[in-house]
């Protein structure tokens, strides 16, 4: 049994899936767009590249892939038997918008709910998509949400393994509501000088006088969000973004510290260090929730060679830190690997 994980252009992604499952005779391929230049300046051509990612499955275990829409569970064929032997989920979505990324945490709350025991790892791609699923035998599908169900049946033959090392703490467990801001006269930063009615203070919102961590401000304004940097001056919060970003009485504030990326991935490199000499690099894929600048090479890759799947994302798809639901982790690294034993 062979499975796949397939990248290429967006504007022939699907093609050269569907190629891949018809030559290779794949049970199950999975694949998304990506705007690498590598693979779109041969978009119009007759040759189009791709990045592949194959997947041997033991005797006894099996890959399905699947397509699913943002309000919908996975179209598995035989729910019962993976409740009893619940599979692991490698999954990849495509979730750039701040509504999109509310209905893949939707979406990832269901299937918790539904399979609560099953590892559940991937990506949110950077690019918009698409996300396609197929497999011998049936027709190529698009989704919010596509994936491989990876079952070992009841002896565990296959599963995934996750390693997840959080690049960012929440400072407080509740959003703050501006009731004060002054825009800079540069236009580019933000200063909040109120939250919920009260002059801004370090201590209420969670930072320390010492901490060198870079501070991040998640911003909500109704159902639109975004994250931006933050630097501290006189008490007071300087949020780079522009005057119109922050609208005292609606937008609401959380503040979060990103710790030192170089330490977290050395931790998660010592985490998978016994994966790696039992199964080697080829066996490990990387879903950081965080891009490294140019001449910024990150530990992990340098570790690891260059990506297995041929991508970077977005973002990452993973326990969260606290509990045992599956989150989207903005910053983190994320490893994950395949073996015997889940």
């Amino acid at each position: 049994s062979m499975a796949a994980v397939v990248v290429a252009s967006p504007c022939s992604v699907a093609t050269v899936t569907q190629h891949l499952v018809d030559e290779l005779q794949l049970d199950a391929a999975v694949g998304f767009g990506s705007h690498r230049e590598a693979f779109c300046e041969a978009c119009d051509g007759a040759n189009p590249r791709a990045a592949v990612t194959l997947l041997a499955m033991p005797d006894g275990a099996t890959a399905t892939a699947f397509a699913s829409d943002a309000g919908c569970l996975p179209a598995l064929e035989d729910w019962e038997r993976f409740v009893q032997a619940p599979p692991s989920l490698l999954l990849f979505a495509a979730a750039g918008s701040p509504s999109e990324r509310n209905k893949l945490d939707e979406w990832l709350r269901r299937v918790d709910g539904v399979l609560p025991e099953s590892p559940k790892v991937g990506g949110v791609v950077n690019d918009d998509g698409p996300v396609v699923a197929g497999g011998r035998g049936r027709a190529l599908e698009e989704g919010a949400v596509a994936g491989l169900a990876l079952d070992g049946g009841v002896d565990s033959l296959v599963g995934l393994h996750v390693v997840v090392a959080p690049g960012s703490t929440p400072l407080s467990e509740d959003h703050s509501l501006v009731t004060a801001s002054l825009p800079m006269p540069r236009g580019d930063r933000v200063l909040v000088t109120g939250v919920d009615g009260r002059r801004v203070r370090k201590s209420a919102l969670g930072l320390d006088e010492d901490g060198r961590d870079t501070i991040l401000a998640e911003l909500m304004t109704g159902s639109e969000g975004r994250t931006c940097p933050v630097e501290v001056e006189h008490g007071s919060l300087a949020v780079c973004c522009c005057p119109q970003t922050i609208v005292p009485g609606e937008t609401r504030l959380r503040l979060r510290a990103v710790g030192d990326r170089d330490a977290r991935e050395r931790a998660v490199l010592a985490s998978v260090a016994p994966a790696r000499r039992a199964h080697g690099d080829s066996a490990i894929l990387e879903f950081s929730g965080v891009s490294c600048a140019p001449g910024e090479p990150s530990l992990v890759a340098e570790a690891l060679g260059a990506n297995a799947l041929g991508a970077t994302f977005r973002a990452a798809i993973a326990p969260g830190p606290t509990s045992c639901r599956t989150v989207v982790h903005d910053q983190a690294t994320v490893l994950a690997y395949v073996a015997p034993g889940v």
